[in-house]
């Protein structure tokens, strides 16, 4: 039997490997800013389920806490709201990012997705949606009715941690996923 090495990683629990054989799969976890929780990202823990804002926003408030752009990511799902895949749509600059509509839509219409919602970042960690999000939101939401897609909510995460639902601002979108 081959010793067995072990290979720190950030939860402190180490991942064992055959000694001869590079460590390939370290355990990776995303820290929550706010509240300090850890998010275990392994694949094993990568199936979610969305039955509204919170559920998406705690699971990318890691991910966009410190950026120094605006980065915007759409979260596909099916009709029971499993989340099918996290696709990065657009990365910007400071102030702004280009988002193409027709790029979300492609993606959700390949891969069969039933709905869908829009996560973008703040850099200024100010969450307040600005006009262009309102009107990006509004377009997004017409060319998805198009196709027959849900658009359920347009999220906007500050650098900082905070983040706001477009939803729970009193946007309309369509129908919340049933869980």
């Amino acid at each position: 039997m081959e010793p067995i090495s072990s290979y720190p990683v950030h939860s402190g629990h180490p991942v064992t490997t055959p000694a001869r054989e590079p460590a390939r799969h370290f355990v990776e976890f995303l820290r929550c800013p706010r509240c300090d929780h850890q998010i275990d990202m392994t694949i094993e823990n990568l199936d979610w389920t969305v039955s509204g804002p919170r559920d998406i926003a705690q699971r990318l408030i890691a991910q966009y806490h410190g950026r120094e752009y605006e980065q915007c990511d759409a979260i596909y799902m099916n009709v029971r709201g499993k989340v099918l895949r996290q696709v990065t749509i657009a990365i910007g600059s400071v102030a702004e990012a280009h988002i193409p509509i027709s790029s979300i839509l492609r993606e959700g219409l390949r891969l069969n997705a039933a709905r869908f919602a829009v996560v973008h970042g703040h850099p200024s960690n100010e969450v307040e949606p600005s006009s262009s999000d309102i009107a990006l939101s509004a377009s997004i939401l017409a060319a998805a009715r198009a196709v027959e897609m849900e658009f359920i909510d347009h999220l906007v995460i500050g650098s900082g941690g905070s983040w706001v639902s477009m939803r729970d601002l009193g946007f309309q979108f369509d129908p919340r996923p049933r869980p």
